[in-house]
């Protein structure tokens, strides 16, 4: 059984996300798990610190005011080399959202509200393989 209190080896994140207590609270959940987490407050501020960081893990919303998650994962085709795993996290049940997200390389496509212990079991899954 995983044990979801245990630190990983140290692996980075960056969650982006327009509401800011998911982001304290994503920031909080995973840094205490190992994580080195950024947390980046809509999808421009997201990119910029993509480039920046090039992050092991992006946790994505779909739905951000300034730049929308289908954006930042269609430029992130344009990244050289590294690319993070992306956990896409959405509020809306629109399947065509969540192909598109698929399409545009989002790994997996999480529903909020999601279960939190589930996140973090999978996150630790992925961090040690």
């Amino acid at each position: 059984m995983l044990d979801c209190s245990a630190p990983v080896e140290q692996k980075s994140l960056i969650v982006c996300d327009d509401n800011p207590t998911h982001l304290l609270l994503m920031k909080q959940i995973f840094s205490k798990r190992g994580f080195r987490v950024w947390s980046a407050c809509g999808g421009q501020t997201g990119l910029s610190l993509i480039r920046a960081v090039r992050p092991d893990f992006l946790l994505l919303d779909l739905e951000m005011p300034d730049v929308d998650g289908l954006s930042v994962l269609e430029s992130l085709k344009s990244l050289d080399g590294k690319r993070p795993y992306v956990l896409v996290l959405s509020a809306f049940d629109r399947e065509e959202r969540k192909r598109r997200a698929r399409a545009l390389g989002a790994e997996e496509v999480w529903s909020k509200p999601f279960n939190a212990h589930e996140l973090i079991a999978r996150l630790l899954t992925l961090a040690e393989a």
